[in-house]
């Protein structure tokens, strides 16, 4: 929010874990030097401490790495003739998988290194997030960042801000550093759409060319500058559930409009399955019904509520009530953009 709130990067990027073939070392150590030029922290096993010529020696380095893979949440596969073979790719690549992990991506180690460098810094585009809400959301979009964050997101949030500079540079050296290394998520809501601050961070945006993902919250309506943007239409008020669906959307957003990863072909089908889930009919609110008035004889009086997430009014007749099952609200069924 322009104007109102202070946002930068935060300092020490994510973590990520290169599994690769010691044979490809060479590579390997360029891609990891290129991680952290984008400001990441990436592992990759080397190590000369332990041996693998004892079973004692080969537990205890299996432990080690499995022990850092369950601490990660991004993961890259260095693929090579030479990874293949290794006993120990194997047995981190299946880990991987088998423990859920969502966010991997595979490099090609034949490829020229330029195209690999390239492409570590789309993997890059996946991580860092500029988060654009209107002050009035900001419990909202605390919510999500902090499942960001505990997803290892590098987040630009409004604790970070730094003395020395005027708060416009800093927003704007902000949405330049997501536009080049990461991408904006965008929380439209009513709030924002009076905002005029956060619809010039918008267009700020799509002037710098970033990817833009917008969360459109309730009944709120897409605003122009972001018609054309595929977008996803959130509950008006999203449960702490419906938080960790929304973390799951956007990364299976984002691995569907970057090249690389090995997970892509899923990802599509993961928008539709969360799209279900998070948009259905019939869901009851998740606050409760405030009394507005009565009207009416006392044999046949009329009471009228209304929910504070989305004001929509309910009326009935047959006594107080604290949560209404409704159609037609901010629950209501809307079509996401999913596949613009």
């Amino acid at each position: 929010m322009i104007g109102r709130q202070y946002m930068t990067m935060k300092k020490d990027g994510c973590w990520i874990f290169l599994s690769h073939s010691s044979a490809d070392i060479k590579k390997v150590r360029q891609i990891r030097n290129e991680f952290e030029k984008c400001g990441h922290n990436p592992l990759a096993f080397h190590l000369k401490c332990l041996h693998d010529d004892t079973e004692e020696g080969k537990k205890e380095l299996s432990d080690l790495i499995i022990r850092e893979i369950d601490s990660r949440e991004w993961f890259v596969f260095c693929e090579s003739s030479d990874a293949s073979k290794s006993e120990y790719v194997q047995m981190e690549k299946d880990h991987i998988l088998k423990t859920g992990k969502v966010n991997i991506w595979s490099i090609d180690m034949s490829k020229p290194i330029d195209e690999i460098l390239a492409l570590v810094r789309d993997i890059c585009r996946q991580i860092k997030v500029f988060v654009s809400y209107a002050h009035r959301d900001r419990e909202l979009a605390m919510r999500v960042i902090n499942a960001l964050s505990e997803k290892d997101f590098d987040v630009w949030t409004d604790e970070d801000m730094t003395t020395g500079m005027l708060w416009l540079d800093q927003i704007n050296h902000a949405i330049t550093e997501a536009a080049q290394y990461g991408f904006v998520l965008a929380f439209i809501t009513e709030n924002y759409l009076n905002s005029s601050g956060c619809r010039t961070e918008t267009l700020a945006a799509i002037d710098k060319e970033a990817i833009v993902i917008p969360l459109v919250f309730g009944d709120a309506n897409i605003p122009d500058e972001l018609a054309n943007y595929p977008y996803y239409r959130i509950p008006g008020v999203p449960s702490d559930h419906d938080i960790y669906l929304i973390v799951e959307l956007i990364e299976a957003a984002l691995q569907r409009r970057i090249k690389g990863p090995i997970v892509q072909s899923y990802a599509l089908n993961k928008l539709k399955e969360i799209n279900e889930k998070l948009n259905y009919e019939g869901r009851y609110h998740s606050q409760e019904a405030e009394f507005i008035s009565t009207s009416g004889a006392s044999d046949d009086y009329i009471e009228v509520y209304k929910f504070p997430c989305c004001g929509l009014k309910i009326a009935v007749g047959d006594g107080p009530v604290s949560r209404f099952r409704a159609d037609g609200c901010c629950y209501k069924k809307k079509e996401n953009k999913y596949n613009g």
